[in-house]
């Protein structure tokens, strides 16, 4: 005789125990075809949180046309790819048990691309989906997590510092492990923006200790970011740049280019305050690979041109040209008058220090003619009117 698999719920994920792993809620659900929606949905993001990406394609494949909607764009908020994620859940019509869902990745892709109304409508009809008899203790702390993030969104601090404490209480009451961790961590990020910096390295520990416990990678790797920021914060450069490497490893084992660009920012800030030329070349290098898979243009524009500000600084003008040449591509497409002109200017420098006195004119002229009035324009104006030399070294 046969038995029927178990038909797997939130209730049955939350059972398996507090020092489970978020992977183990991926296993459970994709080893049964017996799964509820939201079940789904929770297995989903945990896939994605723990790297288990055979389990995410089957976990999506299996579900219904218009379900694989909403978990197409859970995966593609995760991986950054905002314009797709919004797209798929445009596209998802919106049954009850999942509008809670729904409404949250919502208003974490408004918060996301910085967008308040947004954000604020969305966190409003996630809260209208709220059980008000028995309030979901889990989803209670997961809605005060994001109105703490609208509320450093509008500059509201201290409601921020409150709500969050709010919803780590509430998270913990649901034993929600893995929510606990990223609230912490959010709160963490806070603490290090209010310079609070020893409060902020007390929240990012505890939130990694968590988040390594139930196997979140993702929670991981933005802990050991915050830190990063901590020991940036407290003038520990050479620890800050070792915690953000540790932090983008981790993205890059999620292929989380969205959050793997964010602290590579970071580390090529440390990069330029420790002075290391030639490994920030090599770290920029991999950070323009980056944004283009993530097809941020004005992004990579402006990295081909710290790329070669870098080769210059360490007197490779031959290196530096194609960087700049690369820049302007980019920027003649995308950027303002004022960054066209810039990439024209870092251009003519390079044709000057290479010898290369017409192009150089050229380029000036072509400054000049981007932005007639910009910052540049009176030095621009004063080497068109003499022959052009090679400008000073610092």
């Amino acid at each position: 005789m046969t038995h029927a698999p178990p038909y797997v719920t939130i209730e049955r994920l939350s059972r398996i125990g507090p020092l489970s792993t978020v992977g183990e809620h991926a296993l459970m659900a994709d080893a049964n075809e017996s799964v509820e929606a939201p079940a789904r949905v929770i297995a989903v993001k945990s896939a994605l949180w723990s790297g288990q990406y055979e389990q995410l394609a089957s976990l999506i494949d299996r579900a219904d046309d218009n379900l694989q909607h909403l978990l197409r764009a859970v995966r593609d908020q995760f991986l950054g790819h905002q314009q797709q994620a919004m797209m798929a859940l445009d596209r998802f019509i919106v049954p009850r048990p999942l509008a809670l869902y729904a409404a949250e990745l919502r208003c974490e892709l408004a918060i996301d691309s910085g967008t308040i109304p947004e954000a604020i409508a969305s966190h409003a009809e996630m809260v209208s989906c709220l059980p008000p008899a028995r309030p979901d203790q889990g989803a209670r702390g997961r809605s005060l997590m994001l109105s703490a993030r609208i509320h450093v969104m509008k500059g509201r601090i201290l409601h921020a510092r409150s709500t969050f404490t709010h919803a780590l209480k509430a998270a913990r009451q649901a034993k929600d492990h893995v929510n606990t961790g990223r609230i912490l961590t959010s709160l963490g990020r806070l603490l290090v923006d209010l310079r609070a910096y020893d409060e902020g390295r007390t929240a990012h520990l505890s939130a990694l200790r968590i988040h390594e416990r139930v196997g979140n990678i993702m929670g991981c790797a933005a802990s050991l970011g915050g830190l990063g920021l901590v020991h940036l914060g407290k003038g520990m450069t050479a620890d800050g740049a070792q915690a953000l490497r540790q932090a983008i490893h981790r993205c890059e084992q999620l292929h989380a280019l969205a959050a793997e660009a964010a602290w590579r920012q970071h580390l090529d800030a440390a990069l330029v305050l420790l002075q290391r030329e030639e490994l920030r070349i090599r770290e920029l290098q991999v950070f323009i690979r980056v944004v283009q898979r993530l097809g941020d243009t004005q992004r990579e524009a402006a990295l081909w041109c710290e790329l070669g500000n870098t080769w210059r600084d360490i007197r490779d003008p031959e290196a530096a040209l194609p960087c700049y040449e690369a820049a302007l591509r980019l920027s003649s497409l995308t950027a303002d008058d004022i960054t066209l002109a810039v990439d024209h200017y870092n251009l003519g420098c390079t044709y000057a220090l290479l010898e290369r006195h017409e192009e150089s004119r050229q380029s000036f002229e072509a400054a000049l003619h981007a932005a007639p009035e910009g910052p540049l324009s009176p030095e621009l104006r004063a080497r068109l009117g003499r022959t052009i030399a090679p400008p000073e070294q610092p």
